[in-house]
């Protein structure tokens, strides 16, 4: 059985560089082998390079949407909570709310 360093070396292998998962191994493995401001830096940078290619534009067919709502872990749409609509219809995910689904009221 691998251990340690080989273990996070072969799991990152089969990983792509742009996974958040995969960049979060690779901040741990930093750790391990430097030290932990070290490992810290990296990981600030990384998630910041992944915050920036976390953000989906998103615009459906049909009619524009009036309002987007995301929803709690029960489906339940989050009150007080929306995703701002563009003119043109469009909006963005980009994980400020942590949600999986969206009410999307036309």
């Amino acid at each position: 059985m691998l251990e340690g360093k080989e273990r996070m070396a072969a799991e990152m292998a089969r990983r792509d560089p742009k996974d958040s998962e995969w960049r979060r191994r690779n901040a741990h493995s930093v750790r391990m082998d430097e030290n932990p401001e070290a490992a810290l830096v990296y990981l600030v940078k990384e998630r910041e390079a992944f915050e920036d290619d976390a953000v989906h534009q998103c615009e459906i067919a049909g009619p524009k949407p009036t309002l987007v709502q995301p929803c709690d872990h029960y489906s339940v749409p989050m009150k007080n909570k929306s995703v701002p609509v563009g003119s043109d219809g469009t909006f963005a995910i980009d994980g400020t709310y942590r949600a999986y689904y969206f009410v999307v009221k036309r």
